[in-house]
């Protein structure tokens, strides 16, 4: 095996448990409530429209399937180079805050 191959390797190694340690992070909160919808990284594109393509909501259970179902849908927008949608453990203990991580293309 050559250099190139295998550090393309590796590389697809540390993408794949990080894909994993993600997965388990998500698993962790499945079912859990949403308590606030955050939405970081806007620079010209409003709150409201990537609010509108979400299905994660204030009282809906969190679902990882749903959370990637939105990242899907906010960047079929054409607004942003990344989209990012992140649990994190809230207050109340037993819910979920739900960040909304983007870069914008024309930011």
């Amino acid at each position: 095996m050559n250099r190139t191959a295998r550090i393309l390797r590796i590389v697809l190694l540390l993408l794949l448990a990080a894909g994993t340690a993600r997965a388990q992070e998500h698993a962790a909160y499945e079912g859990l409530p949403v308590s606030e919808v955050v939405v970081h990284g806007l620079e010209t594109t409003d709150r409201d429209v990537v609010l509108r393509r979400m299905d994660l909501r204030e009282g809906i259970p969190f679902e990882r399937a749903t959370a990637r179902r939105d990242e899907r849908a906010i960047t079929a927008l054409g607004f942003f180079w990344s989209v990012r949608v992140e649990p994190e453990g809230s207050a109340p203990p037993d819910s979920v805050r739900v960040h909304v991580r983007l870069k914008e293309r024309f930011a």
